[in-house]
């Protein structure tokens, strides 16, 4: 990583065929008070002209092709300067002074490493999509409030198990001391892996509710059949194998068995039996590399199980009511 800079905020937008959100996005930046702020959009291969509607101080690095958002988002950190590292999709806008709280929330709290903003929905801005991630004992990343009408029962500053990658800060020195986003999930809950791994090292965030943010949705990725489905059920796999201390493990095999049996059964209702296939096949292909990644994560673990299992969430999958507030990303 370059050399870090003493002030200042450095904002990763990975893309992929997100022309019609940039602009937004960027002028919704661009409207940020005082902050020193370094913007790059990183392209996975777009092919819809993204790098036109680039404007002003925006740093433009171009992938040859679609390398995964886990992938983009770390040749962004690469390449940054300041100690703060915001990192945000490209389907989401800011409210005025969104960062700005989040940055001086950082600035003038050393006891936390990160801080999410509270996410909507951009074309329902009464709804939340995203008040903070947690682990499901069923073996699931889940979306504290998503769909629920918000009535303020997230305001408050308060402490959350991980954040968003969708949009989140986090201090630089994070990624120093756990690594970079893991590039084998490609896309979807490598936010969860990372959560799971400050976590597991002791570092804490919180959701800043009057900082607020506005998103599209898998606006990209709800154009691909299948993709969301494939990837959130194999990472969730990954992110558990590598993350999950051995006597946790072992607690909630029994929840995690009927969350296998739920893939199977709803990937067989829904007609798509095959994907379930890959899904565990490219899991079992990948359990050498999963196992080293687990020995290095365990054994710089610095909170106890019991800790950690205090953040989980345990209301059922199969059962969850509309609105309910742990919801399957």
């Amino acid at each position: 990583m370059s050399e870090a800079s003493k002030s200042g905020c450095s904002v990763i937008v990975p893309n992929y065929n997100g022309r019609e959100w940039l602009p937004i996005l960027l002028a919704s930046l661009f409207e940020q008070s005082s902050l020193d702020l370094e913007i790059f959009i990183v392209d996975n291969g777009s092919t819809d002209g993204s790098e036109k509607v680039i404007s002003g101080n925006v740093r433009f690095l171009a992938l040859d092709k679609n390398y995964g958002f886990a992938y983009a988002v770390n040749r962004g950190i690469e390449a940054a300067r300041h100690p703060l590292i915001f990192l945000v999709n490209n389907d989401v806008a800011l409210e005025r002074d969104a960062l700005s709280r989040l940055v001086r929330f950082l600035e003038t709290h050393s006891e936390y490493d990160f801080a999410q903003p509270k996410m909507k929905f951009f074309h329902d801005k009464t709804r939340i999509n995203n008040a903070g991630d947690v682990w499901s004992v069923w073996g699931a990343a889940l979306q504290r409030g998503f769909g629920e009408t918000d009535r303020g029962q997230y305001d408050g500053v308060h402490e959350i198990f991980a954040p968003t990658g969708g949009a989140a800060l986090y201090r630089r020195s994070v990624f120093d001391q756990i690594g970079l986003f893991d590039e084998r999930f490609f896309a979807y809950i490598e936010d969860m892996d990372v959560g799971f791994r400050m976590r597991l090292a002791g570092m804490r965030g919180v959701l800043l509710p009057e900082s607020v943010v506005y998103h599209g949705f898998q606006s990209t990725t709800r154009r691909i059949s299948g993709f969301s489905r494939y990837y959130v059920m194999r990472n969730s796999q990954f992110t558990a194998i590598k993350n999950l201390p051995g006597r946790l493990m072992i607690k909630y095999s029994p929840q995690m068995m009927l969350g296998h049996l739920r893939n199977w059964a709803t990937g067989i209702k829904d007609g798509c039996p095959g994907l379930v296939i890959r899904v565990y096949a490219d899991v079992i292909r990948s359990l050498p590399y999963l196992f080293s990644e687990r020995v290095q994560i365990q054994k710089t673990r610095s909170v106890s199980s019991r800790e950690l299992e205090s953040w989980f969430c345990r209301r059922k999958l199969f059962f969850k009511k509309k609105g309910s507030k742990c919801v399957q990303q």
